[in-house]
């Protein structure tokens, strides 16, 4: 039997999900630098927003466990832009 095929769409979900995962276990072994790159990656190949924006805002917590601050600030500040742009579209 040949192995079913994917959409991209739901490629990119799978591929969210394991780095999602990933993510969790880096940031659960104090692995901080690499959680955040992580979460960036789930981020970027989630398609749904609300879930995206969570992604960013863990990404920004540990940045900040690690003192890059002011990196931390762009995925906030992504966010930020994000919602500003949805309330003008309301």
């Amino acid at each position: 039997m040949p192995p079913a095929k994917l959409t991209v769409p739901e490629l990119l979900s799978a591929q969210a999900g394991i780095a999602n995962k990933a993510a969790i276990a880096a940031r659960r072994d104090g692995e901080f630098d690499t959680a955040a790159s992580l979460f960036r990656e789930a981020a970027t190949r989630s398609d749904d927003r609300q879930r995206s924006a969570n992604l960013r805002i863990r990404e920004a917590c540990c940045l900040l466990s690690v003192d890059r601050i002011a990196e931390a600030a762009e995925p906030l500040e992504a966010i930020r832009n994000q919602v500003v742009a949805m309330s003008a579209a309301a």
